[in-house]
């Protein structure tokens, strides 16, 4: 690769970001009214908040999943 190569195609490069950020949000506001319509259960799960504090986001993920208020003294709770 040659040097530079990022400045020849930083205008494609942005427009493929762009359009590729537009997709998604489309994707997502598509997921998210599709499962309000059909009354399906959603638990949307940011990798951010995986980061910055990943035993609140699993606990909160794993309630979601077994269908519980808490998962407090279960196996699950000492894994996390």
């Amino acid at each position: 690769m040659k040097e530079g190569f990022h400045l020849d195609t930083a205008d494609f490069f942005d427009k493929f970001v762009l359009k590729s950020a537009e997709m998604y949000k489309k994707y997502i506001e598509v997921l998210i009214k599709d499962a309000k319509d059909k009354k399906v259960a959603l638990h949307i799960l940011r990798f951010e908040d995986l980061l910055e504090k990943p035993c609140d986001v699993l606990g909160d993920a794993f309630k979601f999943i077994l269908k519980t208020d808490s998962i407090a003294g279960k196996n699950i709770e000492r894994r996390i």
